[in-house]
């Protein structure tokens, strides 16, 4: 049990540092000029990834872009959107963990989204092995933390935390 809330807490830890930002439109000499009408992108979802309800588009191609994605689902509370972020596996955790308290999935991600995250979506140590990667991510205190990602049709999603094959070994599960 008490490996089971450690596990609990760093999931839900980083999932609630998650979080990825999109594309600023330029405002420069290149920018359209102000008396030309553009329409409007719609929402849609691409190969690149889901869009926000405000239409911004989201992008899973990188372990890096997922972050950048899933942080402005989470600052917009977009809770379709951020559901397209996360790996089934969490999904399925945040579905349990629901089960517990009597609360639905988009209950426990609307929690997650209220929960307090870093100004802005700052990453580094973007490290991708195979269909599994983590990046670095700055929290709400403005302190590193570390993200787990897998590859799940065709683009990078957050994933719940690997445990770490050299950490301590539980009491009563010695190597002798």
């Amino acid at each position: 049990m008490k490996n089971l809330n450690a596990l609990l807490l760093l999931i839900v830890i980083a999932a609630l540092s998650s979080g990825c930002p999109t594309t600023p439109i330029a405002n420069g000499p290149s920018a359209t000029p102000q008396n030309s009408k553009i329409d409007e992108p719609k929402p849609v979802e691409t190969e690149k990834g889901p869009s926000s309800s405000n239409g911004a588009p989201g992008s899973l191609a990188t372990p890096t872009d997922a972050y950048r994605t899933a942080y402005e689902m989470r600052k917009n509370k977009d809770i379709e959107g951020l559901k397209k972020v996360l790996s089934a596996e969490i999904l399925e955790f945040f579905t349990e963990m629901g089960k517990v308290s009597d609360r639905s999935l988009d209950e426990m991600l609307m929690d997650l989204a209220n929960k307090p995250q870093a100004d802005k979506p700052e990453s580094r140590n973007e490290k991708i092995d195979g269909d599994h990667a983590t990046v670095e991510f700055k929290n709400e205190k403005g302190e590193w933390s570390e993200m787990d990602f897998v590859k799940e049709n065709g683009g990078w999603k957050l994933t719940l935390p690997k445990a770490d094959p050299s950490g301590p070994i539980p009491e009563g599960n010695s190597k002798n």
